[in-house]
């Protein structure tokens, strides 16, 4: 999600200033968080929860709370997790409609966020668990699952790069904008990726 519009973070000193030299308490409680995260049944909800961890790493950011500031990442990996998972429920790819990472990208992440929340939505609880040793920012989470399966990350990166243009751009449109110079290439190129992707189809397990 972007973050264009957001406050800038105040020092430690400007923050003491407005609280009279108080501590104030965190933004968010961790574990009534993350307690509210397992319940949340829609996109909105996760996504406010997303936005308080946020905030509370701007805390820790501001107070140099190391344990906030886990807390925060950790909150982040949550919010993002139950994201991608919510979205596999409302829109599963079974559908013919544009699937669940199309649905978060609708919902406002970035299609870099996107990925990252179905990447941690797929990923065992144990995986999690694991994960969660080393809290990140969910993109670097997910990138570490999806660098342990170098195959599936580099046909799966330029794929959704090229599906989010097919979805954006018709035929007919690309025909009309790039140079007739181009047309051989890109009539070879429309060929082989045809042919491949028909032979990855037709050699993937059918579905039960």
């Amino acid at each position: 999600m972007s973050t264009e519009g957001m406050q800038p973070v105040l020092t430690k000193e400007q923050a003491k200033k407005v609280t009279k030299g108080r501590t104030p308490l965190v933004p968010v409680e961790y574990e009534t968080a993350i307690q509210a995260l397992t319940e949340c049944a829609n996109l909105n909800e996760t996504k406010y929860w997303s936005d308080k961890a946020d905030a509370l790493a701007a805390w820790a950011k501001i107070y140099h709370s190391d344990e906030a500031g886990r807390k925060a990442k950790l909150l982040k990996m949550h919010a993002y997790r139950r994201m991608g998972q919510l979205a596999g429920e409302i829109r599963p790819k079974a559908n013919k409609k544009p699937g669940p990472r199309a649905l978060l990208v609708e919902s406002g992440l970035t299609l870099t966020e996107a990925a990252a929340a179905r990447t941690l939505s797929r990923i065992t609880d144990k995986q999690f668990t694991a994960a969660q040793r080393a809290p990140a920012s969910p993109i670097t989470v997910a990138r570490r699952f999806t660098d342990t399966e170098p195959v599936w990350g580099g046909f799966s990166r330029p794929m959704y790069l090229a599906r989010a243009f097919m979805r954006d751009n018709k035929p007919l449109a690309v025909i009309r904008a790039i140079d007739p110079s181009h047309y051989d290439m890109a009539r070879q190129m429309a060929i082989e990726v045809s042919e491949w992707l028909d032979e990855l189809e037709q050699k993937l397990p059918k579905e039960k």
